[in-house]
């Protein structure tokens, strides 16, 4: 019989090693095959039982984990098994924090520890992704620009700094420990419901009371980091033309943070003083 830890080894050198990420792919599986020894003996019965852990997306990602694994078996006469799955329906999420909240999360940041506070500054103050804060390296910032060489779609990309940020960055520990205990600490003591709630949804706020602060979407699109848009050379030029613009606002933001109730046309003196 074929051990199920031996098959997800050569599993990962074959198809997951050169996968961004592979790595998370291979502990998704470790996780599912947690409570069995040779593949042989897996049921469709077991992955439905074992799947019904996850809702949602994280469901569906498994569900897209588990299909091409046992695909990658069957091509090699490691099992006979063809388990059909059902994707769950995935909630759409348009979820905004109000400035207020946001506010309160920045001034709670000590209480997610020490470890994290940083962390959890930056994610704020810079409306990134949470993987990239995540493993923000102290060398790739210079002075008040942030250079992230590995993003999620795959573009370089730049993230200017207030000075509030640039103090964070001073401050920086890479975060270690469980995302969720930490989470709970720091959105209780922000007074912000934890369960309603997701990291992402800083994110979103971020982007929303930017442009309802009446920052220019493509400005903001471009902060983000997001894929739409021009591409090529086009892209690579519209970005450079639009680094003063996004400079400010990101001070803009900072200013938000603070209650500082500027107008937009100071704002767009700074834009102009760039």
């Amino acid at each position: 019989m074929a051990e199920i830890w031996e098959i997800l080894n050569d599993y990962f050198d074959d198809h997951l090693v050169d996968l961004k990420y592979g790595e998370e792919r291979l502990r998704q599986l470790r996780r599912v095959f947690a409570n069995f020894t040779d593949i042989e003996n897996v049921t469709q019965r077991d992955l439905t039982l074992v799947l019904g852990r996850w809702k949602g997306a994280t469901h569906n990602r498994y569900v897209a984990a588990l299909t091409h694994f046992f695909k990658w078996c069957r091509l090699r006469e490691l099992t006979d098994l063809r388990p059909e799955f059902q994707n769950r329906r995935e909630a759409s999420r348009d979820t905004v924090m109000s400035l207020g909240q946001v506010r309160r999360l920045l001034g709670a940041v000590e209480a997610a520890g020490d470890e994290w506070s940083p962390f959890c500054a930056m994610l704020v103050l810079t409306g990134q992704r949470r993987g990239e804060v995540r493993d923000l390296i102290v060398d790739d910032v210079d002075d008040d620009t942030w250079f992230i060489q590995d993003t999620k779609n795959g573009n370089p990309h730049v993230v200017h700094l207030s000075e509030t940020a640039q103090g964070w960055v001073d401050r920086w520990v890479p975060p270690s420990g469980n995302f969720n205990c930490m989470k709970l600490r720091w959105f209780k003591a922000a007074g912000v419901d934890a369960t309603r709630y997701r990291f992402h949804d800083i994110r979103r706020s971020f982007a929303t009371h930017l442009v309802e602060d009446g920052q220019d979407p493509q400005v903001v699109d471009r902060i983000l980091n997001h894929c739409g848009g021009a591409r090529g050379v086009a892209r690579v030029y519209n970005r450079a033309q639009m680094l003063p613009q996004r400079r400010a606002a990101m001070l803009r933001w900072d200013e938000m943070l603070a209650g500082n109730q500027n107008t937009l046309a100071q704002t767009r003196t700074v834009r102009a003083a760039e």
